[in-house]
Parts: structure tokens; C-alpha cells; sequence
């Protein structure tokens, strides 16, 4: 079967590379040529399922996590920057802590591994940290961190082994398709500069699906979630086991902190979601993160250079994943999602059996598009 993915973000790409690997004809399209300025190549790429809910969108992401090692056996962990290091987070205010501590009991019951830590035990684990006085920390063991450009660049090197096309720089401006109703089919993608002919579209292009999806006549609305990132020079190692901190404010009017930091030294900092809205992506506002990370890892003071980014995320309107073949469309399938690089080991297996066998896979029936209609 001729199948064409539009996106090579790592959904796209790891859902190409499992059709690639079940022998199908894989082309791969993507309207940038360096993939790593896409909302891919700018996550923060926390693997977890703390904070989602409802509790079959949790059950997904706990799912997920557990597939990343499968990844990690077969593309090799240290080629993809993948680690399960945990991640501490800690509260200073009271309301806050609070939250934090239901969310520890909630997902208890649920068989995450979380639990409350103690400063003792936190300067054991990491003793470059600096909390001060937390009224509450947490210590989630399972989650973990990966670089997504590895990933994707391990994909688009196995599709091309596996004698898959790929194709970047050409944005698709048009679709053609054949027939009426519920028997309506893409049959080419038409980019800037050729003609593709298809048997079958996947659309797994970010926020850029909603546009894409309206050539189509298909409805799938999503929100403005522009995400911030700062990147640093490398550094030496300043988490000596974790993989990631999530710090709370600690200057007045501005969010709290998280910090990350990749093979090759380079620190990542990202921001608590409501702060990134403000779409602010000037040095300034980078150094002002570094600052507020400092108060916590003072070995950023090796920091001398950012690099910032700010990307629109994808955000279906109900922040929930839209996952499936259409009613308009009969021959496409739709895969966006928000927490992309957490879902894509899970979501590409899935979807890959889906699309191979006609069977519909029970964990996805929450997220169909057809919840737009």
C-alpha cells in the first residue's frame, strides 16, 4: 500500500517508520527543511502522565511512557537521549502544595509511581540543588526525558533503509480526491512542486492539521498554545541523577521553572504553561528564566548564551487526541495530539494496526475526529 504521512515531527515520523517497517510504501512530507525548528524539535519532551487528565487520557500517557524503553531498545538510549532519571518538583506555597500533594494520592491510586520526598533525601539524590524551605516535594521515578530531533532523525534514516521517500521543504497547498459521501478518497497530494499519488494520508502535522484538515472539508479545531524554550551553550553536568526539576516562582508576577538538560550539556529551560501565553520570546525574557533557574541550580553559572524558541503547540480544542479515519475522508487518518513526544510510541504502534488490519483499537475510541462533526 502507497501511504503518505504529512509531518515528520516524531508522530509523523515514528508512525511512517512502524508502516514503513510493516512493508508498506512510506512517503514522508514535511513543509520545513530543518525539522528542528517545528514544535518537535522545541519541546521541553518531559515524559510523564502527571498532570493529565481525565483518567483514560492518563492511562494513555502511563501507557506511552512504558513504550519509550521498547524505543530505547531499539534505536539505543543513548542515541535518542532517552533516560528515566525522575523528576523532583516541590511547592512553597500553601494552595499549591496542597494541590500537589492530591495529585500524589490521586495518582497513587492509579499505580503511578510518585511519592513525597523529604530534604534530606533530596540532597542525597542531587546536592547542587537548592530548595530552601519547600512545604511540600515530590519525586516521580518513572518519568523520564528524550530528545525528539535524535528520534526523528533515527526514523527518517531507517524509512530510507527500508526504501520509504522522504520529502522536505515542500508545504502541500491542495488534495485531490474522488467520489462522494461516506466513499469520498484522497487519491494525490499536491505540493509546491509534484504531484504525490496515495492510497492512503495520514495528517500528523501539528497545529498545521487544522488547515490541512479544511481542504478536506474535516473539522479539527484547536487553540493558540504558543510554547516558549530557552537553550543553553553546554555546560557540565549540573543534574548529577534527575532528569528533570520543576521549581516554583520565585520572584514576584512570574511563574515557576523547569530544567532539563540534553547529551551534550545543553540546558533546557522551559516555564508554567500560563506564563509561556504571553508569547514573549526576546533575549530578555530568556535570561529572566535563567535567572529563576539559577536561584535553584547555581552551577548555571556557566550559562553564556541562549538560543530561544517560540512555537504554537498542537492543542486540539478539548485538549484531548484526535486520533482515527474521518466520515468526510474515508482514506484519511488524523494523528494530533498535545504531549506528542510522550504519546508517539503508543500512538504510532496503534495507529500502525489500525491502518494495517481495518481493526479499531479500543484505547483510542475516546479521541476520534468524528467528535467535531
Amino acid at each position: 500500500m502507497d501511504i503518505t504521512v504529512i509531518g515528520a515531527g516524531i508522530l509523523g515520523s515514528l508512525t511512517a517508520f512502524r508502516l514503513a517497517k510493516a512493508g508498506n510504501e512510506v512517503t514522508l512530507i514535511d513543509s520545513s527543511e530543518d525539522l528542528s525548528t517545528g514544535a518537535t524539535g522545541n519541546s521541553f519532551a518531559w515524559l510523564n502522565a502527571f498532570t493529565k487528565t481525565p483518567d483514560h487520557y492518563h492511562g494513555l500517557n502511563f501507557m506511552s511512557m512504558q513504550y519509550w524503553s521498547l524505543v530505547g531498545n531499539e534505536f539505543g538510549f543513548d542515541n535518542i537521549g532517552l533516560n528515566f532519571g525522575g523528576k523532583l518538583q516541590w511547592e512553597i506555597d500553601t494552595i499549591k502544595a496542597d494541590q500537589l500533594n492530591h495529585r500524589i494520592k490521586k495518582l497513587q491510586s492509579l499505580g503511578y509511581r510518585a511519592r513525597n520526598i523529604d530534604p534530606k533525601e533530596i540532597e542525597s539524590i542531587e546536592p547542587g540543588i537548592n530548595i530552601g524551605n519547600p512545604i511540600t516535594a515530590v519525586i516521580s521515578e518513572i518519568e523520564g526525558s528524550v530528545e525528539p530531533n535524535l528520534v526523528v532523525r533515527e526514523c527518517i534514516s531507517r524509512i530510507r533503509d527500508l526504501g520509504g521517500r522522504i520529502i522536505l521543504g515542500e508545504p502541500v497547498c491542495d488534495f485531490r480526491t474522488y467520489g462522494s459521501g461516506d466513499g469520498r478518497r484522497v487519491t494525490h497530494i499536491d505540493t509546491l512542486k509534484q504531484s504525490i499519488k496515495t492510497d492512503l494520508l495520514i495528517v500528523a502535522a501539528g497545529y498545521g492539521a487544522t488547515s490541512l484538515a479544511g481542504k478536506l472539508g474535516v473539522n479539527i479545531p484547536q487553540s493558540d498554545s504558543p510554547g516558549f524554550l530557552v537553550k543553553t551553550n553546554p555546560m557540565p553536568r549540573i543534574l548529577e541523577n534527575l532528569s528533570i526539576i520543576y521549581a516554583p516562582a520565585t520572584q514576584v508576577g512570574k511563574g515557576g521553572v523547569h530544567f532539563k538538560q540534553l547529551i551534550d550539556g545543553t540546558g533546557v529551560i522551559g516555564e508554567e504553561y500560563s506564563e509561556s501565553l504571553d508569547s514573549d520570546n526576546s533575549e530578555a525574557h530568556a535570561y529572566n528564566l535563567v535567572e529563576r533557574a539559577m536561584s535553584h541550580l547555581p552551577k548555571l553559572e556557566y550559562v553564556d548564551s541562549v538560543k530561544t524558541s517560540m512555537v504554537y503547540r498542537p492543542m486540539p480544542i478539548d485538549g484531548l487526541p484526535v486520533i482515527g479515519f474521518t466520515k468526510e475522508i474515508s482514506n484519511a487518518y488524523f494523528v494530533i495530539t498535545h504531549s506528542g513526544v510522550t504519546l508517539a510510541p503508543l500512538i504510532s504502534e496503534y495507529a500502525a494496526i489500525e491502518i494495517a488490519t481495518g481493526s479499531s483499537v479500543d484505547a483510542f475510541e475516546a479521541y476520534r475526529p468524528d467528535r467535531f462533526l
